[in-house]
């Protein structure tokens, strides 16, 4: 991730205007590979961007591109209980944002031989909307949840293949995701 540290100044700008001016008489491909290189040596020479490296400061995460910082655990405990585990390690229950999201959850789901995983939504009962853990709209409930009539309060569970099943909040539950907040180094 690259991110801008601060503005240009008029030295800058000017160095840019005479890059301008430097690359008119050439071919536009010429001009493309010229002033991509000049302006990216300018821009990091100047430290205008920093590019960072993605990471995950918790021991035990892992980082991936579509889904953050994020750990599958496989143990028998209450829905309370698991929601508390991800809140000690400076997170929450992982929110499903995309199908590629649910993609990735999957491929770990398969590796550590679990059907599925305890993961943040929940509602009152069947007439409400699914909400994540702030009172949103899920982004995502891939290609539908199972057992969506269940009448009382309910917590979401993903079930590998992009699908969610609804489940009792009371009962225990075989595992969850975790996720916490991507750093940058």
């Amino acid at each position: 991730m690259c991110v801008r540290r601060k503005p240009m100044n008029d030295s800058i700008r000017n160095g840019m205007t005479m890059v301008k001016h430097r690359i008119r008489n050439v071919t536009i491909m010429q001009q493309f590979h010229v002033l991509s290189h000049d302006l990216d040596s300018c821009l990091h020479s100047c430290h205008l961007i920093t590019c960072r490296e993605p990471t995950c400061t918790t021991s035990g995460y892992k980082y991936d591109p579509s889904a953050g910082c994020f750990r599958v655990v496989k143990r028998i405990i209450s829905t309370a209980d698991a929601k508390q585990e991800c809140i000690r390690d400076g997170g929450s229950l992982l929110l499903v944002n995309s199908e590629e999201e649910g993609d990735v959850l999957t491929k770990e789901l398969q590796a550590q031989n679990l059907v599925g995983a305890l993961v943040q939504g929940s509602r009152s009962n069947a007439a409400d909307p699914w909400k994540d853990d702030n009172g949103n709209l899920l982004p995502y409930t891939g290609s539908g949840i199972i057992s969506n009539n269940v009448n009382a309060n309910t917590v979401m569970g993903y079930v590998q293949g992009n699908r969610f099943v609804a489940t009792d909040p009371n009962s225990d539950v075989i595992g969850f995701i975790c996720e916490t907040p991507v750093t940058y180094i």
